[in-house]
């Protein structure tokens, strides 16, 4: 009799709760901001905080693309600049899609493979964003600026007297020079893909002294830019802002781009590689990342507050 009250109670509780109405849930004052989980607590990231992707592409001789370069920029405010170099050929999670947006296969492969995987679609670069946010712990990317060799012939151009100076930079930026015509300057240089030492040998693994010469070539335009600005009158500035986002495939408005080269010289911190190992395999070399040491350089670009109680 007992197991039958028990029984009996739980219906009309079960019947009450079905019939009674469901309340929507209360909405938030406030939305929901970006966090970090770090010791079961949620950090804050900094709003003052901008993250921009600059990469160059590469085009194969099929014509296929590749991104050839791959470097994340930190600026909180118009303090120090922060700079992180990914590897090529460092191990991600890959989606391939078809010309209709339709999500074809996945796999892991070279973040390199991204772009191309998801440039029929028109994800490719919403696609190079993601991956590059998931390696460095989801934290949001706030834009891109890719570039291939013209367009970086074109950008240099705009730095008068620094051409010369960045000449063996430039052209070892690691970009292809596919099917387009580009000076004979540094079309001899250009066709050695990112995985070529400086003599052209091929080498299977990450050449961190080519990332370092990349990261160098970034450095330079952009101090040198920045300096030509501040020395510009408002609408001069508006113009050479306008200039660099034309020679850019980029979602950087000319108010942003004054934003990243504002005040005068632009300080960076010492510049470094995503932390990781080079593994090699009987088929492929990856470069695995090194997900705490990471988290490491996010914390503190991203969220200050944790970098000043740490």
């Amino acid at each position: 009799m007992k197991k039958l009250g028990a029984l009996l109670a739980a219906a009309l509780l079960l019947l009450h709760c079905g019939c009674a109405p469901v309340e929507p849930p209360a909405e938030r004052d406030v939305p929901l901001q970006e966090g970090f989980v770090y010791s079961e607590n949620a950090l804050v990231r900094s709003e003052e905080a901008r993250s921009l992707v600059i990469g160059a592409v590469s085009y194969d001789q099929k014509g296929d693309s590749l991104l050839t370069s791959l470097t994340v920029l930190v600026r909180e405010g118009q303090g120090r600049i922060a700079m992180m170099t990914i590897p090529r050929d460092t191990r991600v999670w890959v989606e391939n899609y078809g010309r209709e947006g339709d999500l074809r296969h996945n796999s892991y492969g070279k973040i390199g493979a991204v772009y191309h995987a998801a440039e029929s679609a028109g994800l490719a670069e919403m696609k190079t964003m993601e991956a590059v946010s998931a390696l460095l712990g989801g934290v949001r990317i706030d834009h891109y600026a890719l570039l291939n060799t013209v367009q970086l012939e074109s950008l240099a151009a705009l730095t008068p007297g620094v051409y010369l100076t960045v000449e063996d930079a430039i052209s070892d930026f690691g970009i292809q020079q596919g099917f387009q015509n580009i000076s004979p300057r540094i079309a001899g240089y250009a066709s050695y893909s990112y995985l070529n030492d400086i003599g052209g040998v091929d080498y299977s693994g990450t050449d961190i002294g080519k990332l370092e010469r990349h990261q160098q070539l970034i450095m330079t335009l952009m101090k040198t830019l920045a300096s030509q600005m501040s020395d510009l009158p408002a609408p001069e500035r508006d113009a050479l802002a306008q200039s660099i986002a034309d020679c850019l495939r980029t979602d950087l408005t000319k108010e942003e781009i004054r934003a990243w080269l504002s005040g005068g010289a632009l300080d960076f911190e010492e510049p470094v590689i995503l932390p990781g190992t080079q593994t090699e395999g009987e088929r492929e070399s990856y470069w695995i990342a090194d997900a705490a040491k990471s988290k490491e350089w996010v914390l503190r670009c991203f969220y200050p507050d944790k970098r000043k109680t740490s």
